[in-house]
This record gives C-alpha cells, sequence and structure tokens, in this order.
C-alpha cells in the first residue's frame, strides 16, 4: 500500500513550504512511538492522500490495532528486527513512514530473515524526500529477503530501476465446491481445521526460497485482517501438517459466498497436494470444517503449488517484487498471496 504518486522525480508544489532536512530514523521499539505513527497514519488518510481507503483508515486506533498485528503478534518479529523508517521534519513531526513486517523464510533447512514492506506513505510537501526512506530499505536487502506486495505504479518504477524481480504471472483459479470429487487421504492422515492438533509442520525438500511455516506463523495469519479466516489442513498420525490452506470469506453479488486462498503449501505435492487438500476439504463430510460453506473457491498461484487441471482460470500480472540477499540471488522464489501487504489490513 503506497501513496500516490511516489515518483523519484516527484516534486511539491511550488505554493508548498517544505521544511529543510528532514531527518530519516528507524522505527523503534516503542509503543509511544507507535502510538504516534497511528496518529500520522489516519492524519494521512483524513487529507485525502491515500486513494482507495479501507474503511475505519481515517481512525488512529484502526492503525494502532494492525501496528499491533504487524509487530507485536508477530511471531518473527524480535527486538532486533527492523520495523521500518521515520521521516521527521525539524519540529520532530512525523511527515513519513516506510513500514516493514518480519516474515522469515526458509531456504533447504536454514532460515533466511525476512521484510515485508507494509506501507510508504509520505506526505506532500515532503514527497521530493521520500527517497531516504526508500534506500534505507534497499540496505536492508543485502541480508534480507526483501517483498513488495502492493508497490503503486511509481513505487514500480523504482523497484525495477533498482533490480527486483516480479513474480510469474498469477493464474486465478475458480472452483466450484459442489462440482468437486472428494479426495483420499494419505493412510494414517486426517483432516483438521484447527490449529491447536498441529504439532509440528513438515518442511518441503527443495531447494527453492520459501517463507518458512511454523504453527505460531499460521495461527498469526488466521488472526490478523479485518477479514476472519479460517483453516483447513491435512496431519499424519504424529501431528505434523502435511498440507494446508488459509483463506477468508468473500461476499459475491446476491446471497453468493466465495472462499480466497491467502496462504497455502504442502510438504510433497507428489504424496498429497494443495488441490487434493481442497477437494477433500470442500467435500462432504470435510465442508463441515468451514464456518460457512462458499459456493465458490478463488485460488491464486504463481509458482510453488501444482496447478490443478480443468479448473476456470483467469491471468494477471504479478503484484510481487521482491530481492533476494546476495547469498541467494540464483535461488528461485515460490510467491504467495500473503505476500502483499493487503492481507495484513
Amino acid at each position: 500500500m503506497s501513496s500516490p504518486p511516489l515518483g523519484i522525480a516527484a516534486q511539491p508544489a511550488r505554493s508548498e513550504k517544505v521544511q529543510a532536512d528532514p531527518a530519516v530514523e528507524p522505527m523503534p521499539h516503542d509503543s509511544e512511538v507507535w502510538d504516534e505513527l497511528a496518529e500520522f497514519l489516519a492524519r494521512f488518510v483524513c487529507s485525502g492522500e491515500l486513494h482507495d481507503p479501507l474503511p475505519g483508515d481515517e481512525k488512529a486506533n484502526t492503525w494502532r490495532r494492525r501496528i499491533d498485528w504487524w509487530w507485536k503478534e508477530n511471531p518473527f518479529c524480535n527486538a532486533d528486527s527492523p520495523l521500518g523508517f521515520l521521516l521527521r521534519n525539524e519540529s520532530r513531526r512525523i511527515v513519513g513512514f516506510q513500514g516493514l513486517l518480519p516474515i522469515d523464510y526458509e531456504c533447504e533447512g536454514q532460515q533466511v530473515p525476512g521484510l515485508l514492506s507494509c506501507l510508504f506513505f509520505v506526505e506532500k510537501a515532503y514527497r521530493a524526500q521520500s527517497m531516504g526512506l526508500f534506500f534505507r530499505m534497499q540496505r536492508l536487502s543485502k541480508t534480507y529477503h526483501v517483498v513488495d506486495g502492493g508497490p503503486s505504479d511509481d513505487m514500480v518504477k523504482i523497484l525495477e530501476r533498482f533490480q527486483y524481480h516480479r513474480g510469474d504471472t498469477r493464474t486465478f483459479y475458480f472452483l466450484f465446491p459442489n462440482l468437486l470429487r472428494s479426495s483420499q487421504l494419505p493412510e494414517g492422515c486426517r483432516l483438521v481445521s484447527s490449529l491447536s492438533e498441529v504439532k509440528e509442520v513438515v518442511a518441503p525438500r527443495d531447494s527453492r526460497l520459501r517463507k518458512l511455516v511454523t504453527p505460531g506463523s499460521l495461527k498469526w495469519l488466521c488472526e490478523v485482517g479485518r477479514h476472519p479466516r479460517s483453516f483447513i489442513g491435512i496431519i499424519d498420525s504424529a501431528n505434523r501438517l502435511i498440507a494446508h490452506a488459509i483463506g477468508y470469506h468473500r461476499d459475491l453479488p446476491g446471497p453468493f459466498r466465495a472462499w480466497q486462498i491467502l496462504d497455502y503449501g504442502a510438504a510433497d505435492e507428489d504424496v498429497f497436494s494443495v488441490e487434493q487438500l481442497l477437494r477433500l476439504g470442500m467435500s462432504q463430510p470435510g465442508r463441515r470444517n468451514l464456518s460457512s460453506p462458499p459456493h465458490l473457491i478463488i485460488w491464486g498461484i504463481e509458482n510453488g503449488a501444482r496447478h490443478p487441471r480443468s479448473w476456470i482460470r483467469k491471468e494477471k500480472e504479478s503484484e510481487v517484487f521482491y530481492k533476494k540477499p546476495d547469498p541467494l540471488a540464483e535461488v528461485e522464489k515460490v510467491v504467495l498471496p500473503i505476500e502483499g501487504d493487503y492481507c495484513f489490513f
């Protein structure tokens, strides 16, 4: 989510007075500054500088709740985790913010620290200084896997100039649950809808860079966001998760509802795939694992899961940009819908 416009060459109108040399400083792990940030974000929205605000964006308490989601409740957020950067004018008022969500990744069993860019708001009078915020994030990309899942058109130009990679074409598949045939469970496995039954997560065995999945991170992803989310998964006899999907209900025209998948994964697609999980979870009697049976499933795939066959589909350009740390520059990345900052609002 970025403020408009944010181009490198953007300049304030001549009639607007700009304070000299605004200071860029790290976002501290300090609840009082978080309160101050929430007030800035609400003020930014009320000034009309954000296109298409969400309900509640004009209220500081809405932003304060989101800030707790991003940092206080985030299982990947540690005392030394970067949280982003502030732009302050000479009177110490916040006039800009580049937010970062710590989200760890893994590659061949090794943990890789990651950062998801979640906001880039700069007041119009200070927009010429906004690149100072970006350059701070750019420095972190040497040691962190940095992802921007919802850049503005102007930010896309900046990311491309600094050699950020763009995800593959995202294919959206549309599935009507009533037309699905169920799938067979692997021996000793069962379908679950509560994370309390999951003791650990079986990690895929390949050489790709992918989001780290733990019981704690799945619980967090189910609890953040303005839309209630639900989970379905398959666990083995040792209560280890081998496939999962997290989604939220969307109202469609009329009395119809869709379940849009935000996060998914499978330890081994050849043993039990995400598609098989959806077939099992949406058919009787597994359908009761969702709080309300949907009329439609929407599943967006870039890479990382086997693409289903014979589903209605629509393609669009990926909105996910990323930069891998130098040691992993040649490693293939798995891109997921949950890597867009929209999922954390």
